[in-house]
């Protein structure tokens, strides 16, 4: 795992995408990147109500308070293009992995979607990283806290997982 790839491009999606994906982009980021990787790591979210929005102010908090920031985020939503231009796919929960399944057209497109903890091997029953959006700062913590006790497991997963003429 230690020469960079570029062409690696990884989505992680939320509902919203103020709050989970957002900090599991920046954290995934930050694996990849210490592994030597240079990834284009972006995220989405299922829905388009806060689409154009930063990121939730707790998110940004906890990022800033270890050490990430989030630059220029805006809230977009998962589009069906992103199924051609994202090598994986990565669902923070289970609602929002049927929602991007159900949309697939294509069936090399349902390869790439996963839920981010099972890509991550997580033996968690549910395998979900729960929403905090209507909890506190604590809730934002534990979440932030599960990515990144998950990303390197999830950073060497996808490296496995692609074949080397998916990698350049």
């Amino acid at each position: 795992m230690d020469d960079a790839d570029p062409n690696v491009k990884v989505c992680l999606v939320c509902t919203g995408n103020i709050c989970r994906s957002p900090m599991a982009e920046a954290v995934v980021r930050r694996a990849a990147k210490k592994h030597g990787l240079h990834w284009e790591v972006s995220s989405r979210g299922t829905g388009a109500w806060h689409q154009g929005s930063n990121a939730d102010p707790r998110a940004l908090a906890v990022l800033r308070q270890n050490g990430l920031g989030l630059t220029g985020h805006k809230a977009q939503r998962f589009s069906d293009t992103d199924f051609n231009y994202f090598d994986v796919i990565l669902a923070m929960d289970q609602e929002n992995y049927l929602e991007i399944t159900s949309r697939v057209k294509a069936k090399e497109h349902l390869s790439k979607v996963h839920l981010y903890l099972e890509f991550a091997g997580s033996k968690e029953p549910s395998k979900e990283v729960p929403d905090p959006y209507f909890g506190d700062k604590t809730d934002f913590e534990e979440v932030f806290n599960l990515l990144c006790s998950s990303a390197d497991a999830v950073v060497a997963h996808i490296m496995e997982s692609l074949e080397p003429r998916d990698r350049g």
